[in-house]
């Protein structure tokens, strides 16, 4: 079976989306099916896996045939070498149903855990490995569903999810997000701990990686990570801003984030353009009509207006992805990465004079919001970066074509 045609993905991005690869080969090839990796995208590997603690795993995967077709010479998995991170196995549906408290829908299940469960849950579900087994059941869920055609969705329960070590935690909000298992685990976290897990997931995939040193990098090393495509002039980044004032806390690290547009590139330092929105002009209309009058006669003619400053950064002074400090003493202050396309957004939009909300990615959300304000921007440079050969961004496409309402 081709990884296509089961995950609908040619292209593996990092460490944790090849681990759970490994995970639904090994479900598939318990059901009797081999799972291909073949015309995948694996270039990743190099920067991702091999740096990681699921490389062992990925070994043992590829030498139990979990995963084929793999175009990527790797040593053999040896017992006495390799040190492997568990290897659970799930056998039945009826084996898995105890774990679940509810169970709701027929040809769509939903499937809900509470892993502080004293009773039944405490044996699988312990603390120190729950989010793991929760991603095992994930892709079990997964085989299951498209062997038999249907689908389940998962929904853990977890109380705590800031942790001194939160690897599995990260992982698992990172397949929630991710292509390969959103429409499977659902995940919601509380709006006071988004900012700190989505760090932590950034944080997590880079170390992954091997990168975020604490001996820093230099201007050369930060230069020859600018020369992709992402970062090219012209074209959009994501710009934050990080809090160098508290060395200790592990939360809270992001104090801010925007879109940004790269205007200039020297030897030495690099021009963004920084742009304050992240809604479309009608949704800000309307966000205005609601306002008191006297605050609507104070903010006419300046609050619609969208705030585009213009600063220039010495490369010292600013990460570039994963390339900058993990020393708290030498953080710096800035880093910029590429637009990710990680959760979906609901963007109030506006086509030939009807108003709709639209969930989208955020690759197309940015698109949107740009070409909407009017601000200037490389778009067929976006468009090759982002888009797969042949798509084109939904803001250049009809969303009401078909659609049709009888009064």
């Amino acid at each position: 079976m081709r990884l296509e045609d089961v995950l609908g993905v040619d292209k593996l991005e990092n460490s944790v989306e090849f681990f759970y690869v490994c995970l639904v080969g090994k479900y598939l090839k318990h059901k009797g099916h081999n799972l291909s990796l073949e015309n995948v995208d694996v270039s990743a590997f190099k920067d991702t896996i091999q740096h990681s603690r699921y490389y062992t795993y990925f070994l043992y995967a590829v030498e139990n045939g979990y995963v084929n077709d793999v175009a990527i010479d790797l040593p053999p998995f040896e017992e006495d070498e390799h040190e492997l991170y568990g290897d659970l196995y799930l056998n039945s549906l009826a084996e898995v149903q105890p774990y679940f408290y509810k169970i709701e829908g027929e040809q769509n299940e939903k499937l809900y855990i509470n892993l502080s469960d004293t009773n039944v849950n405490n044996q699988l579900f312990l603390s120190s490995q729950h989010e793991s087994v929760v991603i095992e059941m994930t892709a079990f869920l997964h085989v299951e569903g498209y062997l038999n055609g249907k689908r389940y969705e998962l929904y853990p329960s977890i109380y705590n999810v800031t942790r001194d070590k939160p690897q599995g935690i990260v992982a698992l909000y990172y397949l929630m997000m991710s292509p390969l298992t959103r429409q499977i685990i659902k995940f919601p976290l509380e709006t006071r701990y988004l900012n700190s897990v989505s760090y932590n997931c950034w944080y997590f995939l880079g170390k992954e990686q091997g990168l975020l040193s604490t001996e820093g990098y230099t201007i050369p090393q930060k230069q020859a990570c600018l020369q992709n495509d992402k970062y090219k002039v012209g074209n959009v980044v994501y710009f934050y801003e990080r809090n160098t004032t508290d060395k200790s806390s592990k939360e809270r690290k992001v104090m801010h984030c925007c879109i940004a547009i790269v205007r200039g590139i020297t030897p030495t330092s690099i021009r963004l353009e920084k742009v304050v929105v992240n809604q479309t002009r009608v949704q800000k209309d309307r966000e205005f009509e609601k306002q008191p009058k006297d605050m609507q006669e104070l903010w006419q003619h300046t609050d619609l207006e969208v705030r585009r400053p213009s600063e220039e950064f010495n490369l010292t002074s600013i990460g570039v992805e994963y390339v900058m400090s993990n020393d708290p003493l030498y953080y710096e202050k800035y880093f910029i990465t590429p637009v990710y396309d990680s959760n979906e957004i609901e963007l109030y939009v506006e086509q030939s004079g009807i108003e709709f909300t639209y969930l989208m990615s955020q690759i197309d959300a940015v698109y949107w919001v740009l070409k909407d304000w009017d601000i200037p921007f490389d778009e067929e440079l976006y468009v090759n970066t982002y888009y797969k050969q042949g798509n084109i961004p939904l803001y250049e496409k009809d969303l009401l074509d078909g659609f049709s309402v009888d009064f």
